[in-house]
């Protein structure tokens, strides 16, 4: 039996997010979708006129392609513009509020960011804050559905928006193919509010002041060094997460940044794939380090160099054979690679994945059943931080099922992937990338509570931050046995 569904609009003339949701349901063969349209109303002008103007300015400068606001006419088929009847659950996306006779199965839901009724994103970028939150309401019994976290941006608040509202407009999808799949969805207590409002001008005043400076600081600390990768290695990696120290730096040459480690060992000897990217290209291509026991690089070879960018070398063993699979979002394929000639010489062995922007792939293989981790980005998205999904095989050849939780995480603070799955004393633990306030700020360990084909679930218990006064940033960590690899950012020199 299908859920039906009404989807509550002002008009069909609706900004693209909207859109994004209604082409999402209305594709979906388990749901009974009708649209309900009201009067369209005029958009009531809110916060200051320095605000008002700020906000179009921002968004003339900074809107992507396809911008999330942008208005978009829907053009619906008859048969889904039917009056509400019964319906399993109402989604109201008209800007007045909820009517109290408003009825549905599961409820009535709704959006939220932010602290509600507040600018989308604009008080996070403006006070730096870590994250936006946003939202799947029941406003019924006041329950979120579906949370997640995005990133914000150092510059533009527009870029933020965009990022959060294209992600957003998933989750009603995904709420309900749950729905559909499980009977029910698993609601959680609704998170306290404390709406900051829409700013006034002199508000906005002090926001824009210290925005600049902060941007003309960053710009002046730019100027001082680029970002540079580097690595960091130990050789006494059985100790706790947060005691790991780096005993040694292995240093790129001035032009080039080297990042993503991962590390193996053959007869005595450690060899450390990794991303090496020049700043003249800024295309990244894959080599491969030498290092003896006084870890001095005694030579590095090049792997990969595709003509499109490459990162994250993740290497393991299978059958007897070496095998890589790299990042390669900009060919929009999952590709993996069979070692021909050991370290340097690999062949492209098969697609895994084709069509899809999913970064970091990380396989793992559990009692017969191999896993595969990788982030994907939501249709629109400006960045691929914080969607991690999952997916399952016989092989790590394939053929590869989603899973039906996907995205298993929805978190820009520790979903992306920063290395091997790790096994310790029969648990395992996930480490990903904290993207918050910034790309790869820290490491963070997600121990794995549960893994099947129906349920994930995941708890973080460890960061490792590279708070030194040469690095402050660190986004990958792999280790082979007592050997452990890290990258870390600091000026270049």
């Amino acid at each position: 039996m299908s859920v039906r569904v009404g989807i509550f609009l002002d008009s069909l003339t609706v900004p693209r997010w909207h859109a994004r949701v209604v082409w999402d349901l209305l594709k979906d063969e388990a749901l009974d979708v009708s649209l309900h349209v009201g009067d369209e109303r005029e958009t009531k002008l809110r916060g200051g006129w320095l605000y008002r103007f700020y906000d179009r300015l921002d968004r003339r400068l900074f809107a992507p392609k396809e911008d999330a606001l942008e208005p978009v006419q829907l053009t619906a088929p008859e048969t889904a513009q039917a009056e509400p009847e019964q319906l399993d659950v109402a989604l109201w996306l008209r800007a007045t509020t909820v009517p109290d006779d408003l009825a549905a199965r599961h409820g009535v839901w709704a959006f939220r960011f932010g602290e509600g009724d507040e600018p989308i994103a604009y008080w996070e970028t403006m006070r730096r804050d870590l994250t936006i939150y946003s939202a799947l309401e029941n406003v019924r019994d006041k329950t979120v559905l579906y949370e997640s976290w995005a990133p914000i941006d150092n510059v533009a608040v527009q870029r933020a928006r965009h990022n959060v509202l294209c992600k957003t407009a998933q989750f009603p999808g995904r709420v309900l193919r749950e729905l559909a799949r499980a009977g029910k969805p698993e609601p959680r207590p609704q998170r306290a509010a404390n709406s900051r409002g829409y700013p006034g001008s002199l508000t906005t005043a002090g926001h824009l002041v210290r925005h600049a400076w902060r941007y003309a600081m960053s710009k002046i600390d730019h100027w001082r060094g680029a970002p540079q990768w580097y690595l960091g290695v130990t050789r006494n990696a059985n100790v706790a997460w947060d005691e790991l120290k780096m005993e040694a730096k292995l240093e790129p040459p001035r032009e080039e940044f080297w990042a993503d480690p991962f590390v193996i060992e053959r007869d005595g000897t450690h060899w450390i794939y990794i991303e090496v990217l020049p700043y003249k290209t800024e295309r990244g291509y894959l080599a491969v380090l030498e290092v003896d026991e006084s870890n001095k690089v005694l030579s590095k070879q090049t792997v990969l160099d595709t003509g499109y960018h490459l990162s994250y070398p993740f290497i393991f063993e299978h059958d007897g054979e070496l095998w890589m699979i790299p990042e390669s979002s900009a060919a929009k394929k999952v590709s993996i690679y069979k070692c021909a000639k050991f370290p340097n010489e690999w062949v492209e062995h098969k697609v895994l994945m084709d069509g899809v922007n999913a970064v970091d792939t990380t396989l793992h293989e559990q009692d017969g059943t191999w896993w595969m981790f990788a982030n994907v980005a939501a249709p629109g998205s400006l960045w691929n931080w914080d969607e991690l999904n999952l997916y399952y095989a016989d092989s790590p050849m394939g053929p590869w099922q989603a899973h039906p939780s996907n995205p298993i995480v929805s978190d820009c603070r520790g979903a992306r992937p920063a290395g091997k799955i790790i096994e310790k004393d029969g648990v395992l633990y996930r480490p990903a990338q904290n993207c918050t306030p910034d790309y790869g700020t820290s490491t963070v360990i997600q121990r794995i509570d549960t893994l099947t084909k129906t349920n994930y679930d995941e708890t973080r218990v460890a960061e490792f931050r590279a708070e030194t006064a040469s690095a402050k940033r660190t986004h990958t960590l792999n280790f082979h046995r007592a050997f452990g690899v890290v990258d870390l950012l600091r000026r270049r020199r």
